[in-house]
């Protein structure tokens, strides 16, 4: 096993065949661009994602040929799942990230981009200064509302932090005392200073970045508009427009909290509910829809295998886990500070009730979720589990099972859909229309719980209402995306490429030539 790891490792921070066929192309079509026009100047997010290395091809080419282009390293926090790594694993750390970096800013120089900022470089002083404000700020944290509530020059930090705890240090929830803690916000706070001289330095206009969530992603973007500077993220899950931020809504995630009224002011609205309706039944056929064409959850669930399950029929209702370490502030607030605190107060209120209600692991967990499943199914063994893999199908069939619970997955208009109660617990998609219970605090959810496992009658058909939300979430952009450069990513079908392989890199860089007649 540590034989293959290191192979991985090798080819990771190698320039492979692909890549250098690429870097080789490249050459002979690297635009050139009015360098001394420092009023003009775009900066693109250095993004360790083949999509996005094409993408942004596309966007200096066709939308920024006559504009300065320079890149943004934004990688200064990486994963320690290990409490402590040793001396000799820190500097292995050291190197292997060097040489990744420096792989990826010679495919980015490739493209265009040759001037690279790096958002975990400052001075000496700089850093003395960084760390005693660091110190600070955790000493203050005493509960862990007050990592969300983290503030830094006017800038809300708090759930970025929060989150990339999660995921990069592989808890289930955050530990107030860890030393990782301590540094991430050393890192944020070090990044803001540096992207500040930047701004000083630079007369930036827009700013690409892939995502806006996690440190790494959402401190440039924040801090960037803050001075008013243009923000576009990936549009929505389809990544088929672009999401130009702002001060209010800045969540690269599609901006839902109006679909319902959104909904109301298009033309054409029955044959867009009917178009919708086509998508959504071949989702719970087990077929690939536009919804399932995205990176947030590569697997159907409606593909998934059926398994004998004489629990079934004995329960009202499921609750739908989530991969914890996801991250939970996606959509914006939840009631619950993670979704490890939600899942254990949700599993109290079963056992301490006596609920017929089963829970149902995330089909695309990872591994690390995996064994903290493992470990709540241990904890709460008297209560019914339900296989992972089991095709929601199997679920939403059962006449019995009236009701399901997510914080704010996709199976709560799922459940609408097919005549069932959908409890929430946080913000999400499907927030401003009336089939889906949304929990103001955590009393609030316990009693909507409670509540429901009374009512004997199912809710109303909400095929028409779930098909607005499903319109206005996958195909609205979609549909009606007018950007060019958008235009022929959709055209070459980019979003089909491995954004972690470079096996078709080339193959999609020729069509990308050939629509650009380059």
């Amino acid at each position: 096993m540590k034989k293959i790891n290191i192979i991985n490792y090798l080819r990771s921070i190698i320039l492979d065949k692909n890549e250098n066929i690429f870097i080789e192309e490249n050459k002979k079509i690297l635009k050139s661009a009015d360098f001394n026009d420092e009023k003009k100047i775009i900066m693109f997010q250095i993004s360790r994602s083949y999509y996005f290395l094409l993408l942004f091809k596309i966007f200096i080419q066709k939308k920024y040929p006559n504009y300065k282009i320079i890149g943004l390293w934004t990688d200064f926090i990486w994963p320690q799942k290990k409490e402590v790594n040793s001396f000799f694993e820190f500097w292995m750390k050291k190197i292997y990230y060097y040489f990744l970096k420096r792989k990826w800013l010679i495919l980015y120089k490739s493209i265009g981009i040759n001037e690279v900022y790096d958002t975990s470089k400052s001075s000496k002083g700089e850093i003395n200064l960084i760390k005693s404000q660091a110190n600070i700020i955790f000493n203050k944290i005493k509960k862990k509302k007050d990592i969300l509530n983290i503030k830094y020059k006017n800038i809300k930090i708090g759930d970025l932090i929060y989150d990339t705890y999660l995921r990069f240090r592989s808890k289930e929830t955050v530990f107030l005392k860890d030393h990782y803690l301590k540094k991430i916000i050393f890192g944020s706070l070090n990044a803001i200073t540096i992207i500040e001289k930047i701004i000083k330095q630079k007369k930036i206009s827009t700013y690409h970045s892939s995502y806006s969530v996690y440190v790494q992603h959402g401190i440039p973007a924040r801090l960037l508009l803050n001075n008013n500077i243009h923000v576009y993220t990936s549009g929505n899950p389809l990544f088929s427009s672009l999401k130009k931020l702002n001060k209010i809504d800045f969540l690269h995630t599609v901006s839902f909290k109006n679909f319902s009224q959104d909904f109301k002011k298009l033309t054409n609205k029955n044959k867009k509910i009917n178009e919708a309706k086509k998508e959504i039944k071949k989702k719970f056929m087990g077929l690939d829809d536009i919804s399932t064409r995205n990176n947030f959850l590569p697997i159907n669930t409606y593909k998934s295998k059926n398994f004998q399950n004489d629990h079934l029929s004995k329960i009202q209702g499921v609750v739908f886990l989530h991969d914890f370490f996801d991250s939970p502030h996606l959509w914006g607030n939840i009631i619950f500070n993670d979704f490890y605190e939600w899942a254990v107060f949700t599993l109290d209120i079963i056992r301490k009730f006596k609920l017929k209600i089963a829970i149902k692991s995330h089909p695309n967990s990872r591994s690390e979720s995996l064994k903290i499943n493992e470990e709540l199914k241990k904890k709460y063994s008297d209560l019914v589990w339900i296989d992972k893999d089991l095709s929601n199908t199997a679920l939403f069939d059962k006449k019995n099972i009236k009701f399901g619970i997510s914080c704010y997955g996709s199976v709560l208009y799922e459940l609408a859909y097919h005549g069932k109660y959908a409890i929430s617990a946080g913000s999400h998609p499907s927030s401003s229309f009336k089939f889906v219970i949304n929990s103001k605090s955590k009393i609030d959810y316990m009693n909507n719980i409670l509540k429901i496992i009374k009512i004997k009658n199912y809710p109303v058909s909400y095929k028409s209402e779930v098909a607005k939300l499903y319109y206005m979430y996958f195909m609205n952009d979609y549909l009606n995306n007018k950007d060019e450069s958008l235009i022929i990513a959709k055209k070459i079908e980019l979003i089909s490429i491995d954004a972690s392989s470079s096996d078709k890199l080339n193959y999609y860089n020729r069509k990308i030539k050939q629509f650009l007649n380059l």
